[in-house]
């Protein structure tokens, strides 16, 4: 089986997610952003405006909470330094990192450990999944079916496509690109 990954961001959605809402016109879900006078809005160019708006958390206080507990963990822990003024950004997205690996297998009973995941993970698949879904996913196994999909290539939409291709002449490897 895949690996059980959980790899998220507290925000409703992804700032990549906005990007490329924004790169293809389309709106972002209602609820998942604020402008830079921090109204509600659906346009992910919010985003990357200047001052740009900002993307809202999951789940709501909660979530919020959540969200300034990651950024402390990722910006300390790391070294990287939180999102607080001493550390512009310049319309980058800094992407510091919280990692917390648990190897279940370095405690006793590891049989028994092994047997239950296994276990959990089929009753996962049992589950009936909500009507138009096709089945119930564990958190890494889509990502392991996009990875073995796309071990070959890649395919971008025009505009994302497009925005690559600027960023590569703006570094100076324009020419590498095929």
């Amino acid at each position: 089986r895949p690996p059980f990954i959980v790899d998220m961001a507290t925000s409703s959605i992804a700032v990549n997610k906005a990007r490329v809402l924004a790169a293809k016109g389309e709106q972002a879900p209602p609820g998942s952003l604020i402008d830079a006078q921090g109204n509600p809005t659906t346009d992910p160019g919010a985003l990357f405006t200047d001052p740009p708006g900002a993307l809202l958390p999951f789940g709501g206080h909660k979530g919020y909470a959540m969200g300034l507990v990651a950024e402390l963990l990722a910006g300390v822990l790391s070294g990287g330094g939180t999102i607080q003024p001493e550390h512009p950004r310049n319309g980058v997205a800094t992407n510091n990192m919280f990692a917390l690996l648990l190897d279940p297998q370095v405690d006793f009973n590891t049989d028994w450990r092994s047997m239950e995941v296994g276990a959990f993970i089929d009753y996962l698949h049992a589950c009936p999944p909500q009507p138009g879904v096709d089945g119930v996913q564990y958190p890494g196994e889509y990502e392991a079916r996009n990875r073995e999909l796309n071990a070959d290539s890649l395919e971008f939409s025009p505009p994302i496509w497009e925005g690559l291709k600027k960023l590569a002449a703006d570094v100076g490897v324009a020419d590498a690109l095929p």
